[in-house]
């Protein structure tokens, strides 16, 4: 990766590594303007200002956020802290060649959730009985998980409970919310559990 562009809405200097090296990487931290991370729903909605400030650096050229050669660039990553980028090595080719030919890919963003496996102290873990207390190991390098849209009883509860539409069980013990989803463990990254979900509640269907 040639470039990491770090975007706030507020001077981050004192925060900024000193003297740190990142190999052959450039690391920059860019501010942008509040008004423009501001969305329909959300005050604050960063992702949204860090496009917003990628597209005027592309049409002004921008040296801070494209660097000297800003022609150099044939595709850009947007990540959020919280991600971790998990890609099989077999499909980066034809990633590659369909972002070059023009489209935009959205990985499906996998729940990371709280599993016994994983964590042994939790308030009201998953029970073993619980249709959802058994995880998928995915050892298989051309497994896919197709996307199945969101699940109505998500769209019903899911936010009454805290920040996480799934942590309604984990404060009272129903965890009915998972039962139509599927827990996996990939063989490679983390290696913790995550739900076969988006953190929306948006399902996938796991084929091995």
């Amino acid at each position: 990766m040639g470039r990491v562009v770090v975007v706030s809405v507020v001077p981050t200097r004192e925060h900024e590594p000193q003297g740190v090296s990142f190999g052959d990487t450039d690391v920059v931290f860019v501010t942008v303007d509040a008004a423009t991370t501001k969305s329909r729903f959300i005050d604050n909605n960063l992702p949204l200002g860090a496009i917003s400030g990628l597209q005027q650096a592309i049409q002004n050229k921008d040296v801070q956020w494209l660097g000297q050669d800003p022609g150099r660039w044939r595709s850009i990553f947007l990540a959020e802290p919280d991600q971790i980028l998990h890609v099989k090595e077999s499909s980066i080719h034809d990633l590659a060649r369909i972002v070059e030919s023009g489209f935009v890919l959205s990985p499906h963003r996998l729940q990371p959730v709280p599993h016994p496996s994983d964590v042994h102290i939790l308030p009201h873990p998953i029970p073993e009985n619980s249709a959802v207390f058994k995880v998928e190991a995915i050892q298989a390098d051309d497994a896919t998980c197709l996307d199945a849209g969101r699940h109505s009883k998500v769209r019903e509860k899911g936010w009454n409970c805290t920040t996480w539409w799934w942590q309604c069980g984990f404060e009272d013990g129903n965890h009915s919310l998972l039962d139509n989803y599927t827990m996996l463990r990939l063989s490679d990254g983390s290696g913790v559990t995550v739900l076969a979900a988006s953190e929306h509640g948006r399902k996938c269907i796991l084929q091995k």
